[in-house]
């Protein structure tokens, strides 16, 4: 066997094909894969865009009838009043924990001052966090959820700003051989269905990963303010409590 092949590898003619014809199979079986992909993160762009204006507009409060107090005032506000009912509140129900309901209406009063949308799930969290011994932890617990899932969020149009050229530009080299072979062919059609092609796709990959970074870039500044604001309010109420 190895008698057989050895020549089959060394001859000049499977060689050519292997550099040729095979490369050019390859290279048309990612042809239109790549271009649906690419169709497929321009529908996302546009969704994605709608997506960050409706949270521009819940951040601003154009969708809200009310007006958000200020975050100052609401967290003196709060802080007072679990202050004053963490001293009276008897726990009614046995499951309920005592200083549950303090907790509760401060949270209540905090969210009327924000429109931030992690602010918001991480006040819906500490709503359900037990007021006992252990809160500290599940505190703790909470903030880093909420890391995650800005992490999360922030990943996926970070994800878009690489792999959006790199398709581009793998549309772009893919038809440039077809083309270049037309060229010398005088295919004058296929030459240019060729560079179409090639130049299209380059323009939706850019197309694609400039959204993907203008979207990222606004949400990073965002949700960093949505992290600063969770953790000031963390230490305005509880101390040193989430450390």
């Amino acid at each position: 066997m190895k008698y057989l092949i050895l020549p089959l590898l060394n001859s000049r003619g499977f060689l050519s094909w292997i550099s040729t014809d095979f490369l050019s199979w390859i290279t048309s079986l990612l042809r239109y894969p790549v271009l649906i992909v690419l169709f497929g993160l321009t529908l996302w762009v546009i969704v994605e865009i709608g997506m960050i204006s409706f949270e521009w507009l819940a951040r601003t409060g154009r969708l809200s009838k009310k007006e958000l107090k200020d975050l100052e005032e609401g967290l003196r506000e709060a802080k007072m009043l679990m202050k004053n009912r963490d001293n009276c509140d008897t726990g009614s129900d046995e499951q309920m924990p005592r200083g549950k309901n303090a907790i509760t209406e401060g949270i209540a009063v905090i969210k009327g001052c924000t429109s931030c949308k992690f602010v918001h799930m991480f006040l819906n969290g500490l709503s359900n966090l037990r007021n006992d011994e252990s809160f500290p932890i599940r505190l703790q617990k909470l903030l880093q959820t909420c890391d995650e899932e800005i992490s999360k969020q922030i990943e996926k149009t970070r994800t878009m700003v690489r792999i959006g050229p790199i398709l581009g530009l793998m549309g772009t080299l893919i038809p440039m051989g077809p083309a270049l072979l037309a060229l010398t062919q005088g295919d004058i059609n296929t030459l240019a269905t060729s560079l179409i092609f090639a130049f299209g796709t380059t323009v939706l990959g850019l197309l694609v990963g400039g959204v993907a970074y203008v979207i990222t870039t606004i949400r990073q500044h965002w949700y960093d303010r949505d992290m600063n604001d969770i953790r000031y309010i963390c230490e305005m109420l509880f101390g040193d409590g989430e450390k």
